[in-house]
C-alpha cells in the first residue's frame, strides 16, 4: 500500500509539473503574440494617422467659416490623440526588450525647466516650479520624457484653467525625486494600488481609457 501511495504521489507531482510547464509555455506564447500585435498595430496605424493629420491641418489653413474651422479642429484633436495612443502602444510593446532603456546623464533640474516651459504653451493652467534641486541621474531622456508627459497630461485632464500644476525636483541623501502635483480632484485611496495597471482609468471618470 505504501509503495502504491508513493508511486501515485510521484505521478501526480510529475503531471502537475508538466501542466505548470505547459501553462507557462502557453502564457509566454500569448505574451509574445500580444507584443507582436501591439508592435504591428502601432506601425501600421502610424502612416495613415500621419497622412490624415497632415491633410486636416492643411485644410484648417484654408477654411474661413467658424463652424467648419471648429469641425476640422475637432478632427485634428482626435487624430492627434490617435497618434499619441499608437506611439504609447509601441512603447508598451517594446518595454520588455533588453535594450529598451538607453541611459545617459540627465540634469533633472534642467529637464524639469524644459518640460514645464513646453507644457506652459499648450495648456492654460497655473504652471509652477516647486523645489528645484540640482541633480544629475542616469536615465533614458526620451523614455523619462514620455513618463512625465503622461503625468502632466493627466494633470491637465483633471484640472481647470484656474488650477495649478507644479513640477519639482528634490534631492536627498544621494537620491532624486522628480514630482508632478496638481490641485485637481486627486485619486481616491482605494484606487492607489491600481494606478500602474495598464489601460486602467479610475472609477470616477469613464470618459477615456489610458495606457
Amino acid at each position: 500500500t505504501m509503495f502504491v501511495a508513493v508511486v501515485w504521489h510521484g505521478n501526480r507531482t510529475v503531471n502537475a509539473d508538466n501542466e505548470r510547464r505547459l501553462i507557462g509555455d502557453e502564457n509566454a506564447r500569448l505574451l509574445a503574440a500580444q507584443r507582436r500585435f501591439l508592435q504591428d498595430a502601432s506601425h501600421h496605424l502610424r502612416t495613415p494617422i500621419t497622412i490624415s493629420l497632415t491633410h486636416a491641418e492643411l485644410l484648417a489653413r484654408d477654411l474661413t467659416g467658424e463652424q467648419e474651422l471648429k469641425d476640422i479642429q475637432l478632427v485634428i484633436g482626435e487624430m492627434t490623440r490617435l497618434r499619441r495612443l499608437s506611439e504609447r502602444l509601441l512603447v508598451i510593446a517594446a518595454s520588455e526588450d533588453p535594450d529598451f532603456l538607453r541611459s545617459e546623464p540627465v540634469a533633472l533640474d534642467e529637464f524639469a525647466l524644459e518640460v514645464i516651459e513646453r507644457w506652459r504653451l499648450t495648456a492654460p493652467r497655473r504652471w509652477k516650479l516647486g523645489q528645484l534641486d540640482a541633480a544629475t541621474v542616469l536615465a533614458d531622456r526620451e523614455r523619462l520624457g514620455l513618463a512625465v508627459d503622461a503625468l502632466l497630461e493627466n494633470a491637465v485632464k483633471f484640472t481647470s484653467a484656474d488650477e495649478g500644476i507644479e513640477v519639482s525636483v528634490v534631492s536627498v541623501a544621494g537620491q532624486a525625486r522628480l514630482g508632478v502635483s496638481d490641485t485637481g480632484s486627486g485619486i481616491p485611496a482605494e484606487e492607489l494600488t491600481r494606478v500602474f495597471d495598464r489601460f486602467r482609468t479610475g472609477n470616477g471618470d469613464r470618459r477615456t481609457r489610458g495606457t
